[in-house]
Formats: structure tokens, C-alpha cells, sequence
């Protein structure tokens, strides 16, 4: 079906995003999960012909495997993922999430690599308090350093 809609879809592979002189690797894996959740991610399937000097932006739907699979394992500079939908619900900016997850919703940094975990639009109930859904807009800018 997202075929149909002319989606590109990235299951453990790649595409490259040109502009003028400039390009950026999409890389989108498999799920990377830890029990209960499936873990069928083929990193270097992924990761195939991929140069290390290239900016990759890396699409995992969980989170945890940012630590785990990701940082020691890639070079992409940002992650963007989903799975947790900020908990569903957030009293006092506390998530059910944060209990799990050590990145569970917003943006986070280690040594100059992002990952931003995203509120997504859906969740596993149809219910959400607190926690507003989302659709995230990034702008990225060229490093004038380097």
C-alpha cells in the first residue's frame, strides 16, 4: 500500500538526497528492539555502500537503538525516531515512558550526533493527555567550519 502512494520505502537500505553540490544519506533499517519488541535490523545491509565521510540521517522507529546500535555502529549524525508517542500521556511533564526509555521524546545530543524522538500523530490506544501529537519539521543548514 505505501508503495502505491509513491512512498520510497527504506527497509534496511538507502537513498541519496542531491542538491546542487551537496547530498545526504537516508538510511532507514528495520526494527531494532529489544524483547518484547523485534529485532530484525541488518545494519550492514543498511549501511552498504554508504561512505563514512557522507551526512547520514538514520530512520529507527525505536529509540534504544540509538545507544545501542547506532552511536558505536555508524556514522550518522542524526537519528530520527518514533515508538514511545511521548507515553500517550504526560501530567506534569512526567511520561509513562521515561520509566523505560533513557531518550523517550524530544531531542538529544552525545558528542555533536542527534536523535530526536518524535510524539508521532497515532498511539497503541486512541487516547492521548498531555501529550499533544506531532509532526516534526526540520530545517538543515550546511556547517559554514567546515
Amino acid at each position: 500500500l505505501q508503495r502505491q502512494f509513491g512512498w520510497t520505502l527504506l527497509t534496511d537500505s538507502s537513498t541519496v538526497v542531491r542538491r546542487d553540490n551537496d547530498s545526504i544519506v537516508i538510511v532507514g533499517t528495520h526494527h531494532d528492539g529489544e524483547a518484547p519488541f523485534p529485532h530484525k535490523i541488518n545494519l550492514p545491509r543498511a549501511m552498504a555502500g554508504v561512505d563514512r565521510r557522507s551526512f547520514v540521517i538514520m530512520l529507527q522507529h525505536d529509540p534504544s537503538s540509538w545507544d545501542r546500535t547506532i552511536l558505536p555502529h555508524t556514522n550518522a549524525r542524526l537519528t530520527l525516531s518514533g515508538h514511545t508517542h511521548a507515553g500517550q500521556i504526560k501530567i506534569l511533564g512526567l511520561r509513562p515512558t521515561m520509566l523505560i526509555y533513557k531518550e523517550d521524546y524530544g531531542l538529544f545530543e552525545k558528542a555533536g550526533r542527534y536523535l530526536y524522538v518524535s510524539a508521532g500523530l497515532g498511539g497503541v490506544v486512541p487516547i492521548r493527555i498531555g501529550a499533544i501529537p506531532e509532526i516534526v519539521v526540520f530545517t538543515l543548514h550546511r556547517n559554514s567550519s567546515q
